[in-house]
């Protein structure tokens, strides 16, 4: 899913809807948020806090890259007018997942940028509705989110890659809302009846695959069927988690650490593949007069986000440590 993402901002071609992995990562970040609440229960502020600190240092460092060349690549005006302003949209639209016009916004380190801030502003408001009251928020509130919400993203455009606005709320952010509250009201309810879905592993495995087949083909429509994802993920989601998922299996049949590397790298894949980009397109125009193109230029850009990921996470590794020794 994140190698689709980062080919989305890569691979410019019609047809391709790689934002669609999104939507999966809003819909499990959802379900894990409820798991850790019913498994070690804690107040909304610690737990986002815990959040804001476990990607703070790998989203900081690649934002100070990505800017650095950003600014050495485009001609800004000096002017500290302009500055102030572009300032604080650039901070508005990293807290509420609106593109506010300027150029600087509408670039992948951006464009990747919204993906944390909608977690943090979603998962405050969804635990603090656990932490008040579990059952009503089950039953009752997410419920209410995911049909509302769903409700409102497929009425206002076809495609949730859209930026625009609903009532006050950004596309961005109400997505992210809206799936991780169904990814919420789906923990609930296997931890609740989790015998009887275990009794019908082999129909949700099953379930799991033709969804994922059918999901693989909504990232290749000429036209945009966004809105059946909200089918498709929640059984792929249920196929992984459950005790007796075929794929969990097929992979603790897999020798070494390569999967548990690759989970431990993907936030910093996710942070580095903005300034990746911005990087080799840099290299790209200035030093090779925009002669890298097709797969070589996606190809270079996979291998830079692959350097950089690795590198950023032992940067940040070397920060944390440093901060908590101090």
């Amino acid at each position: 899913m994140i190698l689709c993402v980062v080919l989305h901002h890569t691979w410019n071609i019609s047809g391709f809807r790689g934002y669609l992995a999104v939507d999966i990562f809003f819909f499990i970040s959802g379900f894990f948020l409820t798991r850790s609440y019913l498994s070690k229960p804690s107040n909304t502020v610690s737990y986002t806090w815990k959040r804001i600190k476990g990607i703070a240092t790998p989203f900081f460092i690649s934002l100070f890259v990505g800017c650095c060349f950003l600014f050495a690549q485009e001609p800004y005006s000096n002017d500290i007018d302009t500055i102030v302003s572009n300032s604080a949209k650039i901070v508005y639209s990293f807290t509420f997942a609106e593109n506010l016009g300027i150029d600087i916004t509408t670039v992948p380190l951006f464009l990747g940028s919204w993906f944390i801030s909608v977690l943090i502003i979603s998962s405050f408001f969804l635990y603090g509705m656990l932490e008040h009251n579990y059952h009503l928020s089950t039953r009752v509130l997410f419920p209410f989110v995911a049909l509302f919400g769903f409700n409102a993203l497929i009425t206002c455009a076809d495609t949730f890659s859209s930026w625009s606005r609903i009532a006050t709320l950004g596309i961005p952010l109400l997505r992210g809302i809206t799936e991780m509250a169904a990814g919420a009201l789906i923990a609930s309810v296997y931890s609740e009846h989790k015998s009887a879905f275990e009794k019908r592993s082999t129909l949700i495995n099953l379930m799991g695959i033709v969804s994922f087949g059918l999901f693989s083909m909504l990232m290749f429509t000429k036209a945009c069927f966004d809105r059946y994802l909200v089918i498709t993920v929640p059984w792929i989601l249920l196929s992984v988690v459950i005790d007796g998922s075929w794929l969990s299996k097929g992979l603790q049949k897999i020798h070494g650490d390569a999967i548990s590397w690759i989970g431990r790298y993907t936030l910093y894949i996710l942070c580095a593949h903005g300034p990746a980009i911005i990087v080799v397109n840099y290299v790209n125009e200035f030093l090779f007069s925009s002669a890298l193109n097709g797969v070589a230029r996606i190809g270079i850009i996979l291998c830079a986000t692959a350097i950089a990921s690795v590198i950023l996470y032992h940067a940040s590794i070397w920060i944390q440590s440093r901060l908590q020794a101090k």
